[in-house]
């Protein structure tokens, strides 16, 4: 039995990724300034995978922030919501 990979990184594991690491701070600032990128959760962010790969293979942050979004309207159903009304 295989183990799932979770759709979700920590902020530590995303700086991880990226083939030049940056500073906590740099992570955090990204994060909240380009929402799609995680999905925030009190006072926790959780990373979302698919944008954050896209953010270590260059692609730009606005960019990476609407795959994340995608990524997360896929998850919680939201694509088929808006569909439907």
């Amino acid at each position: 039995m295989s183990a799932k990979t979770s759709p979700f990184l920590t902020p530590a594991e995303a700086n991880a990724v990226l083939p030049v690491p940056k500073t906590m701070p740099t992570i955090y600032r990204w994060l909240n300034e380009h929402p799609g990128l995680a999905l925030h959760l009190g006072d926790r962010m959780h990373v979302v995978r698919e944008a954050w790969v896209a953010v270590a293979r260059g692609t730009p942050l606005p960019e990476a922030a609407k795959i994340g979004q995608a990524a997360l309207d896929r998850m919680t159903g939201a694509d088929s919501e808006r569909a439907a009304a």
